[in-house]
């Protein structure tokens, strides 16, 4: 009978003469040859198409079929290979001629058929076309852990473990590793949470390189300082020209107001501002200036001071070697420059500023110092106003200021009175 391969898929056309068909009227004695024939021819086509034959060669390989092959045209076997290729590749059946074995229509590279493994065969009237049965793929393009499989423009291929901490991204036609760029990050995407943890009271900045860097938390006080241009900026120590609020006092009462420790060797000049001292009974306000010894009461003051009710022209006198700097005090005319007292429905004290203005230098003598005052004047005299200016002579270091009513009155401790000291610090 002639080989599978030969048969006819019509079924009249089978009718060679026994063993190799069945031909009309055949004689009995030609029933078996051609039954025995056709199981044979079967078998050979199925120990073709169950992997029972095994090629030989690696690159140039060759099969027996069993099955007396003599054309390659609708040809599919399955056969067991016996060499694993290192290149492109040959297959040549019961010598009928050798033709390139191919994946999907192109050259099988090296390592793509391998020993021992099952493969199917079809013809596609040029080459075999080659199939691997029960495994992962052909060949293997991953040569290191961690590599991944794409496809590229033109056939499928191994992409190399990218650096540490890069990731895979897309650029909308093909992948690769690399550092997201600041256009793949969404606005607004990193939240405080995702920041990574630092020092309480530390800041962000930039160092010199243009990279984040930590602003150490600076001392108590510190403020915020640039360092200029290519420099991160530190917590330091404020600089001069500072005015600072020293000590601000609510509670006036009693003969006298007393404030002490002022520190002339921080600070370089001192603003003594109040507002609404009142006297229990009409009278002149006074300043004395004293050092640790306490208040000095001595005749180390000289003074002018010059003033004027409203309506009436300025007039002044002056002092030498007096006990203290009369601040509500000018020579008027004989009138009167006391201050009303609160008793008086109206009227709400005195006003205004006394300055010491070289204190570092008060070791010696000539103490610099000014006033302006506000009051409404005993004599009904509203918005009277007294300016002065003098030295205090002493040898000590000034640290305190005392106010104090002329005649030993008590101040009458109205609501709103304050006295608020600031000083300048310049270095």
């Amino acid at each position: 009978m002639a080989n599978i391969y030969d048969w006819s898929t019509t079924a009249g056309s089978n009718n060679s003469a026994s063993p190799n068909g069945w031909p009309e009227g055949m004689p009995p004695s030609g029933v078996n040859d051609s039954a025995r024939q056709m199981m044979a021819e079967t078998a050979k086509w199925r120990d073709l198409i169950s992997g029972a034959k095994t090629t030989s060669g690696t690159d140039t390989i060759t099969l027996t079929s069993g099955a007396t092959i003599t054309s390659y045209t609708g040809l599919m076997f399955v056969a067991k290979l016996g060499g694993t290729n290192t290149g492109a590749a040959t297959i040549n059946i019961d010598s009928v001629g050798a033709v390139a074995v191919e994946i999907d229509g192109a050259a099988v590279g090296a390592g793509d058929l391998v020993s021992g493994k099952y493969y199917t065969f079809v013809y596609d009237g040029v080459a075999f076309q080659a199939s691997r049965i029960g495994g992962a793929g052909f060949s293997d393009p991953l040569t290191t852990r961690g590599d991944i499989i794409y496809r590229d423009a033109s056939a499928t291929t191994r992409l190399a473990l990218g650096t540490t901490g890069h990731v895979l991204q897309s650029d909308g036609t093909d992948v690769a590793y690399g550092q997201v760029a600041t256009a793949g990050i969404t606005d607004d995407a990193v939240t405080l949470a995702k920041m990574a943890a630092g020092t309480a009271g530390n800041l962000i900045t930039y160092d010199a390189s243009g990279d984040p860097a930590a602003v150490a938390t600076g001392t108590a006080t510190h403020v915020l300082t640039s360092n200029g241009a290519g420099a991160a900026p530190t917590f330091q120590a404020a600089g001069g020209g500072a005015w600072d609020l020293v000590q601000r006092d609510t509670s006036i009462s009693g003969a006298s107001h007393t404030i002490t420790g002022l520190d002339s060797a921080s600070y370089s000049r001192f603003q003594i501002f109040f507002e609404g001292l009142a006297p229990a009974t009409d009278a002149r306000l006074h300043v004395r200036l004293g050092t640790s010894g306490g208040v000095n009461s001595g005749a180390n003051y000289d003074w002018v001071t010059w003033g004027h009710h409203p309506g009436n022209a300025p007039s002044g006198t002056q002092e030498r070697n007096a006990a203290q700097f009369p601040i509500t005090n000018w020579n008027y005319g004989g009138g009167d420059t006391r201050v009303e007292t609160i008793a008086t429905a109206g009227y709400d004290g005195v006003s205004g500023f006394f300055e010491v203005m070289n204190a570092p230098n008060i070791t010696g003598a000539n103490i610099h110092v000014q006033w302006r005052t506000t009051f409404d004047a005993a004599s009904a005299e509203p918005g009277t106003v007294c300016n002065g200016g003098g030295t205090w002579n002493n040898s000590g270091t000034f640290d305190r200021i005392q106010f104090f009513w002329e005649g030993g009155y008590n101040f009458a401790n109205q609501t709103g009175a304050a006295i608020s000291v600031i000083g300048l610090k310049e270095s």
